[in-house]
């Protein structure tokens, strides 16, 4: 289905598959891709984010999370993002 329409919202599911399979890169570029296109959709960024956790990358993520930050309305959602970050970086 992805091959005959590549920016349908199964792209998003495949995104999901890459990071339950541990396939953290590929979810990270294929996120990129969805924020460049859907600037406004803050899910590709939140997976994003918790992708670049699970690497290491905490900077990175710190850095996205950021850049989203004032866009999410679940302050909730943002306050355990940086938990799990800092948590990480320990």
């Amino acid at each position: 289905k992805l091959e005959r329409k590549f920016f349908s919202p199964l792209i998003i599911k495949l995104a999901n598959l890459y990071f339950l399979n541990e396939q953290y890169d590929d979810c990270i570029k294929l996120c990129k891709i969805l924020s460049e296109v859907y600037p406004f959709y803050l899910t590709p960024n939140i997976l994003k984010i918790k992708a670049l956790i699970k690497l290491e990358y905490f900077s990175e993520a710190e850095n996205v999370l950021k850049l989203i930050e004032q866009k999410i309305p679940n302050k909730e959602l943002t306050d355990s993002l940086h938990t799990t970050i800092n948590e990480f970086k320990k």
